[in-house]
């Protein structure tokens, strides 16, 4: 029977992502490679904690990584129960895969981000700002645009998330589940994801990303999205109309 296809994931300089150990990388041999040394771990194998961790075929979408070899493994092994690697005793690199490169992998992550954006779109279909970045993406692997301009699509894309976010966080929280009659007077230090509309006598103890409709003229240590119109003695990551007190 022959030997399953193992493969192992690093960075550019031959060095793993998490762990920062480096390998003995593979050696050109005229139209061939020569394998790299082996390395073997000692003690008890144990997934994520002691061991050489590999991917098979189906693990390596999980493992992104730089560079792609593919790799021989010897003697003890253990599969993850989650699916998604191996751990083994003994390894050894044989050759990289060289269609894995810097221009392959951000063409593959743009595609990745276009099959998903349909789902953005049904949303906010007024916003080009993410079909836009992975135009500019698919542009700056292929050498067509230059630093300055793919670094302001990739801010002007998450921009355009980070406000479909607060939307779908209005849409699916609504109003707050308790509504007061008055004035806050209360101290807000809780999470709110709805609207403030009259008296809160008691206190929160939590983070405010919501709205605030109504007055408050206690500390507020959160996030107010809506119109400040009283006390902030705390940090306010939204907008504030009036000037405080």
């Amino acid at each position: 029977m022959a030997a399953d296809t193992l493969y192992k994931w690093l960075n550019a300089d031959g060095c793993t992502t998490f762990g920062r150990e480096g390998w003995d990388l593979p050696k050109r041999n005229g139209k061939g490679w020569i394998a790299g040394a082996w390395i073997e771990a000692a003690g008890p194998l144990v997934m994520c904690e002691n061991g050489i961790h590999l991917c098979r075929p189906g693990d390596l979408i999980h493992w992104i990584g730089e560079r792609l070899y593919t790799a021989e493994a010897q003697g003890e092994r253990l599969s993850d129960e989650a699916g998604d690697k191996i751990v083994v005793r003994r390894a050894r690199l044989l050759e990289p895969i060289e269609t894995i490169n810097d221009v392959t992998l951000r063409l593959f992550a743009a595609d990745c981000a276009e099959s998903v954006l349909h789902l953005f779109e049904a949303k906010q279909p007024e916003d080009d700002r993410p079909r836009k970045a992975i135009e500019a993406a698919r542009a700056y692997a292929l050498g067509q645009i230059n630093d300055a301009a793919r670094d302001a699509a990739r801010a002007a894309a998450k921009a355009a998330a980070r406000a479909a976010a607060w939307d779908a966080a209005w849409d699916a929280a609504g109003r707050c589940e308790s509504r007061c009659e008055g004035r806050c007077v209360g101290r807000c230090v809780g999470r709110c994801v709805g609207r403030c509309e009259g008296r809160c006598e008691g206190r929160c103890e939590g983070r405010c990303v919501g709205r605030c409709g109504g007055r408050c003229g206690g500390r507020c240590v959160g996030r107010c999205e809506g119109r400040c119109v009283g006390r902030c003695e705390g940090r306010c990551g939204g907008r504030c109309e009036s000037a405080a007190e």
